[in-house]
């Protein structure tokens, strides 16, 4: 899909059954009757704007190479596997079936909300976030990885403000970081710490669980 406009999915469901690129500015808002779904591989080579609890779905790969603004505190739905490869500003995710979410080596994923849990799971669900690039926590306050979604570290993950606690488990050969007066927390589940990963940073470090 090509031309300099935008694509706005504001109602129904959009599938898509066969690979198609969209070009530029994709929209996806509206509730939870809203989706973007599919047996098709979709990238999104523009802005992503991800509002208002609508919901990716369906057997294809979501690709994100341009920047995704993730917004609203009740959470945009995830039963797709996403890759990213550009820059998310995140506010809430929640897993509805099991899918992965990886952001890329060179890919940014900042979550930028005070919500406690900005990625979470419902409806018994169970979701992975496989991290190659960087995690940034950005924000004041506590925020948790779901103790359903395993985090797996290859890249760095940066507790930059406040605490980041991770809930779910995760195997980790990626550095983690926490700056000065920030908090990293292992919260539950079973964390491996393999060869290839450093704990830096002058902040703290908490196993609280698991």
């Amino acid at each position: 899909v090509t031309g300099t406009g935008s694509v706005n999915v504001t109602g129904g469901v959009l599938n898509v059954n066969v690979p198609l690129t969209f070009a530029n500015t994709f929209t996806l808002t509206g509730g939870e009757s809203v989706t973007l779904g599919g047996s098709g591989n979709v990238p999104l080579n523009g802005a992503f704007n991800w509002s208002g609890w609508a919901d990716i779905a369906g057997t294809g790969l979501l690709t994100t190479n341009g920047t995704t603004t993730i917004t609203g505190s009740g959470g945009n739905g995830i039963g797709k596997n996403w890759n990213n490869t550009g820059t998310v500003n995140a506010s809430r995710i929640v897993y509805f079936a099991p899918a992965t979410v990886t952001n890329q080596a060179g890919g940014v994923f900042n979550l930028t909300t005070a919500d406690a849990t900005p990625i979470d799971v419902c409806c018994s669900a169970s979701g992975t976030f496989a991290n190659a690039g960087t995690f940034n926590k950005t924000v004041a306050g506590t925020q948790a990885i779901s103790g359903s979604v395993a985090f797996n570290n290859t890249g760095t993950v940066a507790a930059q403000s406040g605490t980041l606690s991770l809930n779910g488990g995760g195997t980790h050969s990626g550095d983690f970081t926490a700056a000065t007066g920030a908090t990293l927390g292992f919260g539950g589940g079973t964390h491996d710490l393999n060869a290839g990963k450093d704990v830096t940073g002058a902040g703290t470090v908490q196993v609280s669980g698991g």
